[in-house]
C-alpha cells in the first residue's frame, strides 16, 4: 500500500501511467490499420510504399538542424528552471529550423529523387511517391515541436490526448485510402491529407494548453515573429551534434532497407518493412518511458541529481530487459500462427524476418533509454563515434549476408526453374531469405550500437554519482 501511495504521489509514475495510455491507444489504432494495411495492399504494394518512405529518410540525412532533440531537451531544461525567455527562443529556434530543412528535403527531392529512385530500383515511381511524402514535412515539423513543447514542460495528459487523436486521424485516413485504392500511391496521398489535418488539431490544443501549468509555454504568433528573426547560431551547434547523432541512427535501418529493395525488388523490401512496422507497433507503449525520460532526466541532470538518476537506470533498464525479453519473446513464439492468420498467408514468408526483429525490439528498447542521458549530458559526439564504429563493423558484414541470400535465391530459382510473376523482380522464397538478411543486419547493427553508446553513458553517469556521493 505505500508503495502504491509513493507511485501515486510521484509525478514521474503519474506521467508515464498517462503516456502509457495514450501509447495503448495509440498501439489498438496502429494495430488496426496496419492490419488492413497489410491484408489489402500485400508485400509489393507496401514494399513500394516501403522504398518511398525510406528514400524520404535517406534525402533527411541534409537535415544537420537537431531541432526536435534541441527543443526536448533544452525547452524541458528552461522549464526546470522556469526561464520562459530561454524557453521561447528554444522553441523560435525548433520550429525554424525543424520547417527550413523540411522545405530543403522537398526541394532535394524534387530536383534528384525521381531519377535517383529509377536508377537505384529500378522504378521512378518510388521517387514521384517520395516527392509527395516529403511535402507533408513542413506540417509534420510544426506539429512536432508543439507536442515537444508540451511533453517538456510535462504536460503529459495533453500530449498523450493529442497523440491518440493524430494515431486516431492518422487511422481513418488510411484505411479510408487502401480501401478505395488498394496501391502504395493511395496510402502516400492519405498520408499527406492526415500531417496537414492535424496540425490544425494541434494548433487548438496548444492554444489552449499553452497556459495550463507551472510553466507557461511560448505563443506561436511570438515564436514564429521570432523564429522569422532570430539568428540559429546560438543553438546550432548543440543542434548539429544532436542531428548528425540522429541522422547515423536513422540511416543505418534506411541503408539496409534501400539494399534489401535493390537486391530483391519492392517484395524483399515489403517483407523486411513488415518486420519494422510490426516492431514499431509492438514497441509504442515502451515509448511512453521514453517520452518521460526525455523530461525527466534533463530536468534531474540540471538540478545535479545524480546519485537518484543512478538508481533509477539501474532499476529501469533491469526492469526493461525483463520486460522487454518476455514480451517480444512471446511474439517471437506466436508469430509463425499469427501472421499468416491475421495478414494472410501472402505474409508468411516474412515471419523469419519478423522473429529476427523481434531480437531488434528487445535492443532497441534497452538503447532508446541511454538517449536521454548522453544528451543531457552533452556526450553527442561520443554517441555519433559509437554509432559510426557500428557501421563501420557491421555494413561489410551486411553487405555480405543480402549478397549471399540475394546469389542464393537466383541460384535456387534457376534449379528449380521457376519464375517470379511478371511484376516481381524475384521469386518469393528468395526474396524472404533477402529480407531475411537485411533483418538480422539492422539487428547486428543496433546490437554493436546500443552496446558502445550504453557504456559510455552509463560510465559518465556512474562516475558523477559517486563524485555528489564522496
Amino acid at each position: 500500500m505505500k508503495t502504491l501511495a509513493a507511485l501515486r504521489q510521484s509525478k514521474f509514475a503519474r506521467d508515464t501511467a498517462w503516456l502509457g495510455l495514450g501509447k495503448l491507444a495509440v498501439t489498438g489504432l496502429g494495430f488496426a490499420s496496419t492490419l488492413i494495411v497489410m491484408r489489402v495492399l500485400g508485400p509489393s504494394e507496401y514494399g513500394l510504399f516501403a522504398l518511398a518512405d525510406s528514400l524520404v529518410v535517406l534525402f533527411s540525412l541534409v537535415d544537420v538542424s537537431g531541432a526536435s532533440t534541441s527543443t526536448s531537451t533544452r525547452l524541458a531544461a528552461a522549464a526546470g528552471a522556469d526561464d520562459r525567455a530561454e524557453g521561447e527562443r528554444v522553441l523560435a529556434y525548433g520550429v525554424q529550423a525543424s520547417i527550413a530543412t523540411r522545405v530543403l528535403v522537398l526541394a532535394l527531392l524534387l530536383l534528384g529523387g525521381v531519377q535517383f529512385a529509377a536508377q537505384a530500383q529500378g522504378s521512378a515511381a518510388v521517387g514521384v511517391m517520395a516527392v509527395l511524402l516529403a511535402a507533408a514535412g513542413p506540417a509534420d515539423a510544426l506539429y512536432g515541436q508543439l507536442l515537444l513543447a508540451l511533453q517538456a514542460r510535462r504536460s503529459m495528459a495533453a500530449a498523450s490526448a493529442m497523440q491518440s487523436i493524430n494515431q486516431a486521424v492518422l487511422t481513418v485516413f488510411i484505411i479510408v485510402a487502401v480501401l478505395a485504392a488498394p496501391v502504395a500511391p493511395a496510402l502516400v496521398v492519405a498520408r499527406l491529407l492526415y500531417s496537414h489535418f492535424t496540425l490544425l488539431i494541434m494548433l487548438v490544443l496548444y492554444a489552449h494548453q499553452r497556459e495550463r501549468g507551472g510553466y507557461v509555454l511560448p505563443s506561436l504568433g511570438r515564436t514564429l515573429r521570432l523564429a522569422l528573426r532570430q539568428s540559429p547560431r546560438a543553438y546550432w551547434r548543440f543542434g548539429l551534434a544532436s542531428a548528425i547523432d540522429r541522422n547515423v541512427a536513422s540511416m543505418m535501418p534506411t541503408l539496409i532497407v534501400q539494399s534489401v529493395g535493390a537486391a530483391g525488388g519492392p517484395v524483399a523490401a515489403g517483407f523486411l518493412s513488415f518486420g519494422m512496422r510490426a516492431i514499431a507497433q509492438l514497441s509504442v507503449l515502451s515509448g511512453a518511458l521514453l517520452d518521460n525520460l526525455s523530461a525527466a532526466v534533463p530536468q534531474a541532470v540540471a538540478r545535479g541529481e545524480y546519485q537518484r538518476l543512478w538508481r533509477i537506470y539501474l532499476r529501469l533498464q533491469a526492469v526493461v530487459a525483463l520486460a522487454a525479453g518476455a514480451f517480444f519473446g512471446a511474439a517471437a513464439l506466436s508469430a509463425p500462427l499469427l501472421i499468416p492468420l491475421l495478414f494472410r498467408a501472402q505474409w508468411g514468408p516474412a515471419v523469419p524476418a519478423f522473429i529476427v526483429m523481434c531480437l531488434y525490439g528487445v535492443i532497441t528498447t534497452l538503447g532508446g533509454n541511454f538517449g536521454p542521458l548522453y544528451r543531457a549530458f552533452h556526450m553527442l559526439y561520443s554517441a555519433i563515434g559509437a554509432k559510426l564504429a557500428a557501421l563501420a563493423i557491421s555494413l561489410p558484414v551486411a553487405t555480405l549476408l543480402i549478397h549471399d541470400a540475394a546469389q542464393s535465391g537466383s541460384a535456387a530459382q534457376a534449379m528449380l526453374g521457376t519464375l517470379a510473376p511478371a511484376e516481381m523482380s524475384i521469386g518469393v522464397h528468395a526474396a524472404a531469405q533477402i529480407a531475411l538478411a537485411g533483418a538480422l543486419s539492422v539487428t547486428l547493427l543496433f546490437g554493436v550500437s546500443v552496446l558502445l553508446t550504453g557504456v559510455l553513458s552509463s560510465q559518465r553517469l556512474y562516475r558523477l554519482s559517486r563524485v555528489a556521493k564522496s
